[in-house]
């Protein structure tokens, strides 16, 4: 019965994978990406993504691209056309995979992802065995006839000292969010708190809430809260008042 159990481990053995899902500003992997961006303007129809190999045993590589419309929301597409869809490198080697898309140029830009998946290796070995493996996506942008960036603070709430910030692209092209600054002064307007987050891509039309959490303590002390965002296109600011209210549990 013994012998039985350790035969039925050896065939259905367990094998399990993590699938990290990076930017391609990401830490050191099994292979790099570059440029870790495509953009596309009204001249240009077609690109060049170099891939090199930076582990010590050959990796086999899948490619795909898709619809990139919301923060995580992706959907099949045929608009960009690449080759080749599979690579295998050696040791060190570099590959190329060449982009095209078959997009008009409108007015809204248009935002996708390729992702490029190592695939796992077919071990055939008894009991669990972990493997990791990489799935690295790289923006790829169609720029509209005529760009308008621009973004808002859209809501701004307070209570029980959660503050939670909404930022809106209402512009016609993505940015990146840099980082987002919060200066709570009192009375006097002495700075009695203050602290700061990076943000990410926001796209065209979307929204993103942020929120920071405030000691209570601090928060009554607090009578007005400026926030400052950055961004690699536009900058936005907006005072907030403060009501000792807001900071109750």
């Amino acid at each position: 019965m013994q012998k039985d159990s350790r035969r039925f481990i050896s065939v259905y053995s367990l094998s399990v994978i993590f699938f990290f899902l990076l930017s391609a500003e990401g830490f050191p992997a099994n292979f790099s990406v570059s440029p870790i961006r495509i953009f596309f303007d009204g001249t240009q129809k077609t690109n060049v993504l170099t891939v090199k190999n930076m582990s010590d045993k050959p990796v086999s590589l899948e490619i795909k691209t898709v619809l990139w419309e919301h923060d995580q929301t992706y959907s099949p597409t045929g608009d960009i056309i690449f080759f080749p869809r599979m690579l295998t490198m050696g040791i060190g080697e570099e590959k190329i995979i060449r982009i095209g898309h078959k997009m008009p140029q409108g007015q809204m830009e248009k935002t996708y992802r390729m992702f490029i998946s190592e695939m796992p290796e077919i071990r055939h070995e008894e009991g669990a065995t972990l493997q990791i493996v990489m799935n690295l996506g790289v923006p790829i942008f169609i720029g509209p006839s005529k760009p308008s960036p621009e973004g808002e603070i859209e809501k701004i709430s307070l209570s029980k000292s959660k503050l939670n910030i909404s930022l809106k692209n209402s512009g016609n092209v993505h940015f990146i969010i840099k980082s987002i600054k919060i200066s709570g002064k009192d009375a006097t307007f002495t700075e009695v708190f203050n602290a700061e987050m990076a943000g990410w891509y926001l796209l065209s039309g979307n929204s993103r809430e942020y929120t920071f959490e405030i000691e209570k303590e601090n928060c009554l002390k607090i009578k007005n809260l400026h926030i400052d965002v950055e961004t690699d296109r536009v900058s936005m600011g907006k005072d907030f008042v403060v009501s000792n209210e807001m900071c109750a549990p």
